[in-house]
């Protein structure tokens, strides 16, 4: 509980400045990789935490970011190899900075907004839905630069 709450202070404090913040709790070392993918994406202010989840989320993701006002948290699966990690991460980056910019508005668990347009999620085929496309070859070029 006292690890939540300065987590919670920490997000609060630290969101009040104009800058990325990143918490990296995992046993790989991203911090610099996510410093650098930020920039590119040119997120200029959010909180993000990264922390390490044991086996796949929701039984089938490799990893799920969410929050909204600057804070987000990514979890990430343990299974990765580290490489595979940085491939995740710069796609999950690139999600919050859709997030961070209020082209991606998540609305309720079947419906999001994407740059002014309503979708329903295709929970079974969500790769075609037109964030995840845009994350897919973002990330590809942000692995790419930031290796």
């Amino acid at each position: 509980m006292k690890y939540l709450l300065t987590l919670l202070l920490t997000f609060i404090c630290l969101n009040v400045y104009s800058q990325v913040k990143i918490i990296n709790t995992t046993r790989w070392n991203l911090d610099t990789f996510s410093a650098k993918c930020c920039e590119e994406l040119k997120i200029e202010k959010a909180f993000i935490v990264i922390q390490e989840v044991k086996g796949l989320i929701y039984g089938k993701y490799f990893a799920v970011s969410y929050g909204n006002d600057g804070n987000y948290i990514i979890g990430i699966s343990d299974r990765l190899f580290y490489e595979d990690s940085k491939e995740v991460i710069a796609h999950e980056l690139v999600h919050i900075s859709q997030l961070n910019s209020n082209e991606l508005k998540i609305l309720d668990n079947k419906t999001i907004g994407f740059r002014g347009a309503l979708y329903q999620v295709n929970v079974e085929d969500h790769i075609n839905d037109p964030q995840e496309k845009e994350a897919i070859k973002e990330a590809k070029i942000l692995y790419a630069n930031n290796r």
